[in-house]
């Protein structure tokens, strides 16, 4: 995971890749010949001799062996003109023979004298390779891709990235999944979550793994049953390295500033891209851990006090947070009720889920205060989201019944609300120290959200109780004066009978007290 910007004069980066000089010239690229059936467990004949023809070329045709431009022309439209079972063949009997990396280096690497495919030539590559390679194959590809400059070369992980931007535009939504699969293990390798550029007067840093930006930018291009599938074929950890490679960070140091100070940088357009993917999962349980999972690593770019008091530059993780909050917001705006639902379950995820903790409260909280600290427009969304948990997802008529409605013995609405309510207040905690000003805060939250809960698309009836609780609960937070938010809000929440007393359920009413307590006790925005 990147370290948060007050610790990023720590980092360090390796030497940088060597520079490359790229001939531009279009790639002719070949037909492909009659199939003929292959010899049992070996390659067709127009697989051997494609695959001669690539150890020719990499040996270099040139003057004295050297590798030339159109050697790596020559190795493009073989392996174009090759069907694609050829195809898969050829380039598994490369990695095999530990042959696939050097194919990578010839097509990148030249000089004056010696030949590498021109970016438009190399994109044609990759256009060709994702229409016809598997998922296995062309992780395998964009592994190889990966050595060039290093370790640490920012050159390879460009390389990464253009292929999986093919794979995302060409290859078909199963080899999208397997390409994800089989890169899983890939975006949490050890050492891999860094590179750098030198300029002339700079030092920029790249923060993320490319292969989990590789993974990140072909999941963000699935939808629905088929983005879950992928996202479920990554564990809690490796789906966390993909969100923090999504974020885009950088850090540049220029000569003559303090050795300790580094200028942040972020990009959070992947990260957006993969939450609107996300969105369209049809299982709550998995928005929910998306929502976690991209919810932490945005808790971890908060600034902390050393970058205040040593005078870093705190605005551009700052912003970039708005940004991350925003976007997670897309996946809690697809089903408010459900997710956040969700989210109170899992104090102790099952043994092997590959899930992550969420009872705790502090990726609702976390959300939560970024939203609270960006203005009307994000607070507003906050308590749109907010009144449409205290409405439910079944269609009850009144506030009250929907408090008190159980699915399956779950009094699933009132355990939502008070996870809801214990992220809120205790985000709220973060921003104001004064009760007064926190039950205005929130207030004000919830009164913005009244005007946008009718851009939401919900039912008459669901969007009229949700604006009954609005009601309700600015009221309660209007007149609680130096009274502590929670009370004010809880308050609000429980049915009352015409006198005003408490007439909720007490299974309901435990239910919403008992995960209200849990998230005020835990939750760390």
């Amino acid at each position: 995971m990147a370290l948060a910007v007050d610790s990023a004069g720590t980092r360090t980066a390796p030497p940088p890749p060597p520079p490359t000089t790229q001939a531009q010239r279009p790639a002719q690229l070949a037909q492909a010949p009659a199939q003929v059936p292959a010899t049992p467990g070996g390659l067709t004949p127009q697989a051997q001799a494609a695959r001669a023809e690539i150890d020719r070329r990499l040996d270099g045709t040139g003057t004295f062996g050297v590798q030339t431009h159109g050697d790596d022309q020559a190795i493009a439209s073989t392996l174009a003109g090759l069907s694609p079972s050829d195809a898969n063949a050829v380039i598994a009997d490369l990695q095999a023979a530990g042959k696939l990396d050097d194919l990578a280096d010839t097509v990148t690497s030249g000089s004056l004298f010696t030949g590498a495919l021109s970016a438009d030539e190399r994109k044609q590559f990759f256009t060709d390779m994702a229409g016809k390679l598997d998922g296995t194959n062309l992780a395998h590809l964009s592994r190889a891709f990966d050595t060039i400059g290093g370790d640490n070369g920012r050159e390879g992980a460009g390389y990464v990235q253009d292929l999986a931007n093919a794979v995302a535009a060409h290859s078909s939504a199963q080899t999208k999944i397997d390409f994800v699969r089989a890169l899983a293990p890939d975006t949490v390798a050890a050492g891999k979550d860094s590179q750098f550029d030198n300029g002339l007067l700079s030092r920029t840093s790249y923060y993320g793994n490319p292969q989990a930006v590789a993974v990140g930018e072909v999941l963000s291009s699935l939808r629905g049953a088929q983005a879950q599938e992928a996202f479920n074929a990554l564990d809690s950890n490796q789906q966390r390295a993909v969100f923090q490679a999504a974020i885009g960070e950088t850090s540049t140091h220029y000569t003559g500033q303090q050795s300790a100070n580094w200028t942040p940088g972020y990009d959070t357009r992947l990260f957006g891209e993969i939450t609107t993917a996300l969105a369209t999962m049809p299982d709550a349980h998995q928005k929910a851990q998306a929502f976690a999972v991209g919810a932490e690593v945005m808790r971890g770019e908060r600034p902390g006090n050393a970058a205040v008091l040593t005078g870093q530059n705190t605005s551009e993780p700052q912003r970039a947070m708005q940004e991350m909050a925003a976007a997670l917001g897309t996946i809690l705006d697809s089903d408010p009720s459900g997710i956040v639902n969700d989210l109170s379950q899992f104090r102790q995820p099952p043994a092997g889920s590959g899930d992550v903790a969420t009872a705790n409260g502090n990726a609702l909280s976390s959300y939560a205060r970024v939203m609270l600290e960006s203005g009307e427009g994000p607070q507003g969304r906050l308590g749109a989201q907010m009144a449409l948990v205290a409405a439910g997802s079944e269609g009850q008529p009144t506030r009250d019944a929907a408090f008190d409605h159980a699915v399956d013995g779950q009094y699933r609405t009132a355990t939502g609300l008070g996870y809801f309510i214990g992220a809120a207040s205790a985000a709220a905690r973060q921003i104001k120290t004064d009760n007064a000003e926190q039950n205005q805060l929130i207030g004000n939250t919830l009164a913005s959200g009244l005007t946008l809960l009718d851009k939401f698309g919900i039912a008459a009836k669901v969007a009229a109780v949700a604006k009954d609780w609005v009601r309700t609960a600015t009221t309660s937070l209007n007149g609680a004066g130096a009274t502590d938010p929670t009370q004010a809000l809880t308050d609000a929440a429980l049915p009352t009978d015409a006198a005003g007393n408490d007439s909720s359920l007490s299974n309901s009413r435990s239910a919403f007290l008992s995960t209200l307590n849990f998230v005020s006790a835990n939750a760390k925005p």
